[in-house]
């Protein structure tokens, strides 16, 4: 006997001529007996076949987990390896616990040809780790698996910028920096290390475009915690003075610990870019950031140049201060930006810190700058570039004179050098592209024909040699 059929489910022959429909399929006995074509529509799954195909897609993901679950030792210890040599990449400092580590296994095998082929289950073990170390953190309390959360998603959120999936980035930051603001960690005295990693990627991914919590922001969400913590000296010692972000801009700031300057200096380089964004946020073509601002950040960035090493600095402290260094220099291109078409000492600022910014790289190899190389270096290194490049093309030198030729040379050493760190991270090498094609789309026909000019001279000189 066939089950009676639901309203509305027989055939589209017997509903149009309202008679009753059998159901069978693929026809119906009356189509079948009137040799009608028999169409019935698409059936919707029950709940029970939807939980099914659920369960079918679950297993797949197990199995996927469990592969990355029990990797070879030597694999682990190879991946292990690897991101102990790129951990600077994500500002990482911390010990890594069982999500965090997830999440490194996952960014070094970026960086490992061998087992790139791990990424994507390595991918979904990380934001599974997160999410069970979330549910299973106590919500009264800073519970070590929350933190430990949260120092797996900027490890994941650095992968994923690796990966050019931006939006994805900036929504997993965004949603460790909700975790750590709930539980407090900007306001605790010893926040840990994890909390100024996620600050600083913040800054970075964000394009150090989009204001800190620091400044201009709901009291709840204002950072008040001491810079990080020195790890010469013992965790039961306090520092001696508690330094907080606004300390920055007092005549007289106390001395930073090392660790501090590298968030000291983002710090300023998100101010200095938000200033000079002044313009476009006003929509007026003649506004300049307040001028009582530019020079309480500038004399901000002075005194936390004075704090780096001059006399004699070994090669590991070269290394150790060129990241601050050049994020407080590209900070006073980027104040100094909207000033210099207007102002003389704003321009010769401006200039003078892109090439200070180059003749930093001359202390160290060109390995040593591949290897030290992240996001926001390479962001510093293509705005030194941009300057260069509009002195190069805007700036009246005579051809042949001495000045012309030391910014070709130092455009020159820049290409080669983010070419070189772009074929490690294709991202940087497309936010160089990017810039460069930018800025020449904008220049004028007249520009273009006077290079079209300068290189037929070129080519004139050639043909005389």
């Amino acid at each position: 006997m066939d089950r009676p059929l639901h309203r509305g489910s027989g055939c589209h022959e017997c509903r149009r001529r309202k008679l009753k429909c059998t159901g069978t399929k693929p026809a119906c006995d009356r189509c079948v007996r009137s040799s009608t074509p028999c169409v019935y529509d698409p059936v919707e799954k029950s709940k029970v076949a939807l939980l099914r195909d659920e369960v079918l897609v679950l297993r797949q993901k197990v199995k996927a987990l469990e592969a990355v679950m029990r990797p070879s030792l030597p694999d682990q210890h190879a991946l292990l390896d690897c991101f102990l040599a790129i951990r600077h990449i994500a500002y990482d400092t911390a010990p890594l616990h069982s999500t965090a580590r997830t999440a490194a296994l996952l960014l070094a095998a970026h960086f490992s040809p061998a087992h790139r082929p791990l990424a994507p289950a390595l991918l979904e073990a990380t934001r599974a780790a997160i999410d069970d170390a979330i549910k299973a953190a106590d919500p009264h309390l800073v519970d070590p698996r929350l933190v430990d959360a949260i120092h797996a998603s900027s490890l994941l959120a650095t992968w994923l910028v690796l990966h050019a999936r931006v939006v994805e980035a900036q929504q997993t930051l965004f949603g460790a920096a909700k975790l750590a603001i709930r539980f407090g960690l900007h306001k605790r005295p010893d926040a840990p290390d994890v909390f100024w990693q996620l600050l600083e990627l913040a800054a970075i991914l964000m394009g150090v475009n989009v204001s800190l919590p620091w400044e201009d922001c709901p009291p709840e969400a204002r950072v008040e915690a001491p810079w990080p913590h020195d790890p010469l000296q013992p965790r039961d010692r306090p520092n001696p003075v508690q330094s907080v972000i606004p300390d920055l801009f007092k005549h007289k700031p106390p001395p930073a610990s090392p660790p501090a300057l590298v968030p000291k200096a983002l710090v300023l380089l998100e101010r200095a870019v938000r200033l000079g964004a002044h313009r476009e946020r006003t929509q007026s073509p003649r506004a300049s950031p307040p001028l009582e601002a530019v020079e309480q950040t500038d004399e901000a960035i002075s005194n936390v140049l004075e704090l780096l090493p001059v006399s004699r600095p070994t090669s590991q402290l070269r290394r150790d201060c060129l990241h601050p260094h050049t994020l407080l220099l590209c900070a006073r291109v980027r104040l100094h930006e909207r000033l210099a078409a207007r102002d003389h000492v704003s321009q010769l600022v401006w200039v003078q810190s892109a090439v200070a910014i180059v003749r930093l790289l001359d202390t160290l190899s060109q390995d040593e700058l591949v290897h030290a190389a992240n996001l926001v270096l390479a962001y510093a290194w293509i705005a030194s570039y941009m300057v260069l490049l509009h002195e190069r093309y805007y700036v009246p030198y005579h051809p042949d004179s001495d000045h012309a030729a030391r910014i070709k040379a130092d455009l020159d050493r820049l290409e080669s050098l983010l070419d070189a760190v772009g074929a490690k991270m294709p991202v940087i090498s497309s936010m160089f592209r990017t810039s460069v094609d930018q800025f020449h789309a904008l220049r004028t026909p007249t520009d273009s024909n006077n290079d079209d000019d300068d290189d037929d001279d070129d080519d004139d000189d050639d043909h005389s040699q």
